[in-house]
């Protein structure tokens, strides 16, 4: 008798999968990365945000924050001791 032609397998992991499917993270590796990336750099940038604001009570998400801002002065001393020297 003979036998059906086989379609080779190219790829090594086509094997693995076929006994134990990708689990979801592992399919959406890329988006998981692309989401933690957007609300990280949204947060880091809401926080920066309300550092340099000058109000006193900042309301956010249920969060309350009173605070004291930083003056004027203050805040050029911080510029200048952190831009980098020009070349």
């Amino acid at each position: 008798m003979v036998e059906p032609y086989r379609v080779p397998v190219e790829c090594p992991l086509e094997c693995i999968w076929r006994e134990s499917p990708p689990s979801w993270l592992e399919k959406h590796e890329g988006f998981m990365i692309t989401m933690v990336g957007l609300i990280g750099g949204g947060l880091g940038g809401l926080l920066a945000y309300f550092m340099r604001s000058r109000c006193t009570k900042i309301k956010c998400c249920g969060t309350v924050c009173v605070r004291e801002p930083l003056t004027v002065q203050e805040i050029k001393v911080i510029d200048s001791t952190t831009a980098a020297p020009a070349p």
